[in-house]
């Protein structure tokens, strides 16, 4: 998400830093970690309610386990994955299609772990609710990830979209009243892409040429 506002670099020159991955990469480590310490608490404490006697505890282990782990909950991967998610979402480069593909192969991944817990706990309710979130993450992914595809591999789509993006942007600056960010991208839209009707209506608008 952050890596959007290097598109507007052009006007506000610290944005640059979004396009340097050693940067995104820091924020992303600290992002997640940040998560992790604020809502780790809580998702465990939700999950020890949620589960009750917590995870079965193998009698052929340690003895202490049989006191020591007793009512801990399992499930301990949300944390993790929710933390990877959110920093993900926010730090990640959308248009590289090799994000989408990490992201659905290790969420993937944690739903074989959900199965191993239910396979073992049976308590589908319980984990009705998470199975829906990440079921509905991997379906929105599966329909990012051809778009991101076909922005880095197909031409024509990724003019098309890039001119839908300065044409959308150009309005928002003349509803702002920047006149001159404004006839600026409506002209890149319009250089991209010279059918663009709305980019064309704006110029004429603002008293811009083509």
């Amino acid at each position: 998400m952050f890596y959007w506002l290097t598109e507007l670099s052009d006007k506000i020159s610290f944005f640059n830093v979004f396009r340097y991955i050693t940067f995104r990469t820091g924020g992303s480590i600290v992002t997640a970690l940040v998560f992790v310490f604020l809502f780790g608490g809580p998702i465990i404490d939700l999950l020890r309610l949620k589960q009750g006697k917590g995870q079965p505890i193998r009698t052929d282990g340690p003895q202490s386990h049989l006191v020591t782990k007793k009512g801990t909950p399992t499930m301990g991967g949300l944390m993790i994955l929710s933390g990877l998610l959110v920093s993900t979402l926010l730090w990640a480069n959308p248009k590289n299609p090799y994000v989408w593909v990490v992201l659905g192969v290790t969420f993937a991944f944690g739903l074989i772990g959900f199965y191993d817990y239910l396979r073992r706990a049976g308590d589908w309710l319980v984990l009705a609710p998470v199975l829906g979130g990440f079921g509905l993450t991997l379906v929105t992914i599966s329909h990012l990830l051809p778009i991101a595809i076909a922005y880095e591999l197909v031409p024509d789509f990724r003019a098309a979209v890039d001119a839908r993006t300065f044409d959308t942007r150009g309005h928002i600056y003349e509803a702002l009243g920047r006149r001159d960010d404004a006839i600026a991208d409506f002209r890149r839209a319009l250089a991209i892409e010279p059918r663009m009707q709305g980019s064309r209506e704006g110029l004429q608008r603002l008293g811009g040429k083509p």
